[in-house]
């Protein structure tokens, strides 16, 4: 009986975002221009009080120059605006569901002269669009964009800003696409992973006469490992006990 065991086990760090300044030097050697951004906004408001709402800061790319000013292109690595995520906690049990909130907001406002009670159809072109659509008859209207923070789609992790769907990166930044690496670690290369592999060989005997079944302990995998692979070679059945 051969069982080929491999458990990578999990070490968490935290990533921490740079801020770089980015210099040219302008065809008078004499001077140069520098391309610099200017500090992040404040924080704006959530745009929710749970579920998942959206806030933004912006910052603004300069330039100071030499002894005279020439226009020159400004050159700033990153983005000029930034989102995260906010008040992620769920929303108390019976809560409507945001895009059906924004659709109601409308149910008090007369089209072709009509109450129209609203709900949200989705399965449009664009996501980020508020599409209702009347509950008694065949009317559906577009009322613009969503309110960012509202999920491009039911049980996704997109999430709406300014009309266009966007992803969520494990950094809790919106529009990014930074993933967890192997040893659960935000932006990591997997350089802190510990890896662990082990092969067993040994035989297991039943006792003579014996005719019941028995269990014999091949490995612990660590708590918190994670990507384990297991692969059995051999007849037997494998069990797992877990601890808590």
């Amino acid at each position: 009986m051969k069982t080929f065991f491999i458990v990578t086990a999990l070490i968490f760090y935290h990533v921490q975002d740079s801020e770089t300044k980015h210099s040219i030097k302008s065809r008078d050697t004499n001077r140069r221009v520098y391309s610099h951004w200017s500090n992040w906004s404040e924080w704006s408001l959530c745009t929710r009080t749970c579920g998942g709402g959206v806030r933004q800061r912006s910052r603004i790319c300069s330039r100071s120059f030499g002894s005279y000013n020439r226009p020159l292109p400004l050159i700033c690595l990153g983005d000029t605006t930034e989102y995260i995520i906010c008040n992620s906690q769920d929303c108390p049990s019976g809560t409507a569901d945001f895009r059906e909130f924004q659709c109601s907001i409308y149910n008090k406002r007369r089209i072709s002269d009509q109450m129209i009670q609203w709900v949200p159809q989705y399965g449009g072109e664009n996501p980020c669009e508020l599409r209702c659509q009347a509950k008694d008859r065949s009317l559906t209207y577009s009322f613009g964009k969503v309110i960012d923070g509202t999920r491009c789609f039911p049980g996704g992790e997109e999430l709406c800003v300014n009309g266009r769907c966007l992803p969520v990166g494990c950094d809790k930044k919106v529009g990014s696409d930074t993933n967890y690496d192997k040893c659960g670690v935000c932006g990591g290369n997997n350089s802190t992973c510990i890896h662990y592999k082990d092969i067993y060989l040994e035989q297991f005997h039943r006792k003579p006469g014996s005719k019941k079944e028995g269990y014999q302990e091949i490995a612990v995998i660590p708590a918190g490992a994670t990507h384990i692979e297991v692969h059995d070679t051999s007849r037997n059945y494998l069990g797992m006990i877990y601890e808590f």
